[in-house]
This record gives C-alpha cells, sequence and structure tokens, in this order.
C-alpha cells in the first residue's frame, strides 16, 4: 500500500501539474470544449432572463423587402423612418450597416439632411485590423459621416469556433482616436454618457460609475481591442422587433419607440448578415449588438479574471488531491460515486458563480478530477487485485476511446480553400412569394413550398447539377464543379427549361387540387468561380462556389422581372449554346456592382425539339425593331415594337421598349449613346 501510495501520489501531482500546464497554455482542444460549456450554461443551466426594455431592433425583414423591394434600397426611404422616430421621441437609432460609396448627390444629401436633423443616428465603421484582404477601414461617405452623431465599429471578434461570445468595446486606434462599438455606443446613449465619461483602465473600462472587467489584445496593424464578454439575455427574438416598412410608414404608434434605444439591422435570411452566438448559429448580427448594449446598461457582467483564474486553480488541485485519497483508502463502491459527487459539487459551484457574473472553468478540474481518479483507481486495482489486471485493456481501451472521441477531434476534411473553375450558376425565385406567403397559413405555404423545392431538386440532380442551397424560396445551382463539365452551359439552360415544364406540372396539380399556383424566375450566368469548402474550422463546411459571375447569376435573376421574361441568361452562357437553344435577344446592361456592360437574352426553347415557328417568326422580328432602335431610328423600332405587343399583349419587353422609343423620341440621347441601358436596382 505504501508503494501504492506513492506510485498514485506522483500520478496524481503530474496529472494536475500537466492539467495546470494544459490551463495556462491555452490548449485549443480543451479550450473549445470550455467554451461550449460556457455556451450550454446559458442555453441550458441559466437560461433567459429578463432584459432591458428599452432596447429594440429596426429589421430589414422580409416584410419590409417584400414592401420597399430588394436590399439593398435607396437611400431616400431612410428620411421618412427617421422623421416618424424623431417625432416619437426615440433616443438613439444605430445602424448596423455603412455607406461607403455614393448613391446619387441629390439623394445622398437628403439622406445627410435627415440624419442631422434627427440628431439620434450612430453610423457604423468597419476596421481590416492587418487583414490584407480588406481595407484599413470602411465609413460611410462624408457627408454621411458628418450628419450623424456618433460613429462606432461593427467589428466581430468570434471565437476559433465561429461564437461570439466576446465584444471589441473599444477599438484604439491611435492615441487620440477610441472607437466605441455599436452595442456600446448604443449603452452610452442610454445612459446618457458620452466618450468624455469613459476611462481605460488595466483590467476594467469605467463608464460613469460602471467597471466594465476588460481583456486588451493587439491586432496585427497595431490596434487595441479591448474585449470584454457579452452576458446574453436569451436567444433571437428577445427585443421587440420593428420591421422598416411599418416604422417607414408610420404604422407603429409613437409611445412604443417613445425614449428606445434603437439598433438598425438586418434579420432576414436572404440577406445574410447572420452571427453564431451560445443560444443559436443564426442570429442576427444586430441583435448580437443589442445584447452588447443590453448587458452594459445592466451592469451584468460576466469576468473570467484574476478572482476566476485563482478560483480555477484552486478547483484544478484540490478537488483532485481529495479524489486521489478518496481512491486510494475506500473501494470502488464508495470511491467512484464520491468521486462523482465531488465532480457534481464544481459544477454546481461553476453554474452558480456564472449566474453570480463569474465564468469558473469546467473542463479542466474535470480533467484534473476525471485523470486523478481514473489513473487512481486503475492502478490500485493493477497493483493490488489481479482482476484488476483482467480489467486493464477494457479500461484503458475505454479510457482512451473517451479522450480520442470526446477531446481529439481533427477532421481533415474541414479545410478552408478552393480551386478556380469554369461552370454555369443558375438562380431561380417564387414570383411575388411575400405576398403569395401572406395570403395563406404557414402549414399552406411549407407544404407547396416543399412539393417545389422537392421537384426542382430532383430536375437539378437529374440534368447532372450541383443543388448548392435553398435561400428561402430562392435556390441556387451550378455545372462545372467540383467535377468539371465540357458542357455545362447547356446542361445548364436544359435544366431550367426543364424546371419550368415541371413547375408547369405541378401548376395543374395544384389546381386541381383547389390550390393557387405560383411562377418562377431564372437567372443563368457562366464563367470563371472560386469553388470549394468555405466556412469556419470545427464551426460550419459547406462546398460552395462564390465570385463576380455568381453575384451576376443572383442580378440576371432579379433583372428577368424587368422585362417580364421566365428565363434570362448572359451573354457568357448564351455564346457556347445559341445553336442549341433559340434565343431572344432582350438588351445590352450594366448591372448593379458591374462596370462593363452585357447582353442579355430570353430562353424561348431547345432547338432538338420542334420549333414553334410563330415563337421564331416573333423573336425574329424583335431583333429588327433592337437593330433599329440602337440605330436610333426610334420611330420605326416602335412600330415593329407595337406590332410585336399587338401579337402578344402580355410582352412586357415590347412594352419596355415602346416606352423608350417614346422617351427617346421625346429627348433624344447623346451622340456617343452606345445603346447601354444602367440598371439602377438589383
Amino acid at each position: 500500500m505504501r508503494k501504492l501510495g506513492f506510485i498514485t501520489f506522483a500520478i496524481t501531482a503530474g496529472v494536475i501539474l500537466l492539467t495546470l500546464v494544459l490551463y495556462y497554455s491555452n490548449a485549443g482542444f480543451l479550450d473549445s470544449i470550455e467554451d461550449r460549456s460556457y455556451d450550454f450554461r446559458f442555453r441550458v443551466i441559466r437560461g433567459e432572463v429578463p432584459h432591458n426594455d428599452r432596447i429594440g431592433i429596426i429589421a430589414i425583414d422580409e416584410k419590409s423587402i417584400g414592401e420597399l423591394g430588394r436590399f439593398p434600397w435607396s437611400r431616400e426611404v431612410y428620411a421618412p423612418m427617421l422623421a416618424n422616430l424623431k417625432k416619437a421621441g426615440t433616443k438613439a437609432v444605430l445602424f448596423d450597416a455603412f455607406y461607403p460609396e455614393e448613391q446619387d448627390k441629390k439623394i445622398d444629401q437628403g439622406f445627410a439632411k435627415a440624419i442631422e436633423e434627427s440628431g439620434i443616428v450612430t453610423l457604423s465603421a468597419a476596421f481590416g485590423l492587418g487583414n490584407p484582404d480588406v481595407p484599413p477601414v470602411t465609413v460611410s461617405i462624408d457627408p454621411l459621416t458628418e450628419a450623424a452623431k456618433n460613429t462606432a465599429h461593427i467589428n466581430f471578434i468570434p471565437d476559433e469556433d465561429g461564437v461570439n461570445r466576446w465584444n471589441a468595446i473599444v477599438l484604439v486606434a491611435g492615441e487620440d482616436m477610441v472607437i466605441p462599438s455599436l452595442g456600446f455606443a448604443g449603452a452610452m446613449e442610454a445612459l446618457g454618457l458620452g466618450p468624455d465619461d469613459m476611462e481605460l483602465g488595466d483590467i476594467y473600462i469605467n463608464l460613469g460609475e460602471r467597471q466594465i472587467p476588460v481583456e486588451y489584445i493587439q491586432t496585427p496593424d497595431g490596434s487595441i481591442l479591448g474585449l470584454t464578454l457579452i452576458n446574453y439575455s436569451g436567444p433571437p427574438g428577445i427585443y421587440e422587433t420593428f420591421s422598416f416598412s411599418d416604422i417607414y410608414a408610420g404604422r407603429i404608434p409613437d409611445e412604443k419607440l417613445k425614449d428606445r434605444i434603437l439598433f438598425l439591422g438586418s434579420t432576414a435570411l436572404g440577406v445574410y448578415d447572420m452571427r453564431e452566438s451560445p443560444y443559436h448559429p443564426n442570429t442576427p448580427g444586430v441583435e448580437v449588438h443589442a445584447a452588447v448594449a443590453d448587458t452594459i446598461i445592466g451592469g451584468n457582467f460576466i469576468s473570467k479574471g484574476g478572482i476566476e483564474t485563482l478560483i480555477d486553480i484552486i478547483l484544478i488541485i484540490f478537488p483532485a488531491l481529495l479524489v486521489y485519497f478518496i481512491s486510494l483508502k475506500f473501494k470502488p463502491i464508495v470511491a467512484l460515486p464520491t468521486a462523482g459527487g465531488v465532480l457534481l459539487a464544481v459544477f454546481v459551484f461553476a453554474n452558480v458563480m456564472f449566474s453570480q457574473g463569474s465564468w469558473i472553468s469546467m473542463v479542466y478540474p474535470t480533467m484534473s478530477i476525471g485523470g486523478t481518479y481514473a489513473l487512481t483507481a486503475y492502478l490500485r486495482f493493477y497493483l493490488s487485485d489481479k482482476k484488476a489486471r483482467e480489467m486493464r485493456s477494457i479500461f484503458s481501451s475505454y479510457v482512451s476511446k473517451k479522450v480520442v472521441d470526446q477531446l481529439v477531434k481533427h477532421p481533415e476534411a474541414a479545410r478552408i480553400g478552393g480551386d478556380k473553375k469554369d461552370v454555369t450558376i443558375v438562380f431561380s425565385d417564387v414570383k411575388g412569394y411575400t405576398s403569395y406567403s401572406e395570403k395563406r397559413t404557414p402549414e399552406e405555404v411549407v407544404k407547396t413550398l416543399n412539393e417545389y423545392l422537392g421537384a426542382m431538386s430532383s430536375v437539378i440532380v437529374d440534368s447532372d447539377g450541383t443543388l448548392d442551397k435553398f435561400l428561402g424560396d430562392g435556390i441556387m445551382a451550378y455545372w462545372g464543379a467540383p467535377l468539371p463539365q465540357e458542357d455545362h452551359h447547356a446542361h445548364g439552360v436544359r435544366c431550367a427549361l426543364d424546371m419550368i415544364k415541371r413547375l408547369g406540372q405541378l401548376q395543374e396539380k395544384w389546381i386541381s387540387e383547389g390550390t393557387e399556383p405560383f411562377s418562377i424566375r431564372v437567372g443563368l450566368n457562366s464563367g470563371e468561380v472560386i469553388a470549394g469548402n468555405i466556412g469556419a474550422v470545427g464551426k460550419k463546411m459547406e462546398y460552395t462556389v462564390i465570385g463576380d459571375n455568381v453575384n451576376l447569376a443572383s442580378r440576371l435573376e432579379g433583372t428577368a422581372k424587368v422585362y417580364g421574361v421566365t428565363i434570362l441568361v448572359g451573354e457568357s452562357t448564351y455564346k457556347p449554346t445559341k445553336e442549341k437553344f433559340l434565343y431572344r435577344e432582350l438588351d445590352y446592361i450594366r448591372v448593379v456592382g458591374k462596370a462593363k456592360p452585357i447582353r442579355v437574352y430570353e430562353v424561348l426553347q431547345a432547338l432538338d425539339e420542334p420549333v414553334d415557328a410563330a415563337l421564331k417568326g416573333r423573336a425574329k422580328r424583335f431583333d429588327e425593331a433592337l437593330k433599329l432602335y440602337r440605330s436610333k431610328n426610334f420611330k420605326d423600332a416602335k412600330a415593329i415594337f407595337r406590332e410585336l405587343k399587338g401579337l402578344e399583349p402580355d410582352d412586357l419587353a415590347s412594352q419596355v421598349y415602346i416606352d423608350r422609343c417614346k422617351s427617346f423620341m421625346a429627348t433624344p440621347p447623346p451622340v456617343d449613346w452606345d445603346g447601354v441601358y444602367v440598371r439602377t436596382s438589383k
């Protein structure tokens, strides 16, 4: 027993020492588990707690997009919204957005005037912090910045697993440049304090009478970030949320907005400004800012500093020593539940302290206690009982498997990276989906949408395409990745036609069942993209494609609405497939975000099917009118477009050109006009 006692004590000391070394070296795999235990305490142990009712969200949500059009909107929409907030007596509105480019001088001046007159606006800025792939700083244009009451940064500092547990409440970019985070700025507005009331200390930031615990880190560009833990009051949706369009239209009573601190940002999944929080992997970024403000206003801080570190060390050492003595003196029938009780007591204490605002480690004491018990018990059995020898392989295997399965996870597939590939991308969207869904119960909408998405998925897969994702009622797919396809252009176009045919069958079925059908629009574009695993290591990965050509495909889907067509393709898709499909050239346009104009075409039918002579004739006649239009012979062009409109009353494209011809006949274009039409919205 003396020999056993000496060996087990040495092992216990080794386990404790190893745990302390890992604790101070911030062992990545153990810290990630500790972080998850922190999230678990929020979601399961503590749960939702009361939040500050003065904080609210102005949501750029699906409802607002449905009423005001595709986002981003023209800046004209913000003036009525700000005027209504000012009238209602709102204390502050903090934009989780910035406007770094000019839209239109007159519109920008109007927006700046509305900001200045309201006197309650804080705009955002984003800093590169040494990241070579982003600008050093991105702010709104000067007229807007100068008109705003304050500017705050919106940089998120997620942990390695992607969860936003900390917030950089201050960013020190120079001796005289201390920028608060958007949430911190909101808290100062609520408390009636300003930058002069803030004092940076070594472990605290003093704001009035509040002491905010903070940890400082330096970024690659030399900036200093003051980080504090976010004490989330609950899951997404706890703060009262107002649709942007409701405030814009004056549908919210003034008393609901009076004296509120409102954060304006996107909650619509289509806009995708989602962050991961301890409560949910898809938390709108604007709600994270609101949670920061809530933490500071309420003074409900969570500390992970000197006193917490001392407590962690005590919990790593003394419970492990207690378990060592118990394991050495008592039989397993007593030692095991007692060791379990010690571990449970540590868990209870850690969670009680968490409710009091202290983050006490659960993983490192567990490692110390568990390792001590396991090794001490094992060695005792091995040296003092023959039966323990028979259990050696089982026990050792059990511990090793548990460590490997739960603590050491490095999947090779979860690498971030990609390759350049030539692909064809398809975006589809349901026409008028917002109004369609508002007329029906959620159950009806989900049933119909699931049936539609299932059918379209089958069409895409059957055409050798890759179904990338569902974007609400929209679909993104592509051909040419991950495996190259020489004829990916034709695959994409034929799939689009097959989607329309399959939708026609669904429409007939829905009508027979008494369900109102819907229609879709499709946009296609081809070109070089980056394809590969995109995401956050250890959080969420997906194989997808990104790049300008993907964005252009999305723009073309939206542009199809202008001409009233179902399938719209860019010339990079048209040229390789013009011998396989019947097209109608529609326009020569410059889409939002692109400097180079492109020709766009409507897909009419596949040429390996019986050709509709009347359809082909109208397409040829349209081309003749288009040539007259581009040669500035607007009178003759208008006559042909009127003729086509008479043959096909629903042809919105002909009507578009009739209107343009009338406009140019009244006010001729400049001498150097190249026929390009500039799209001003997405």
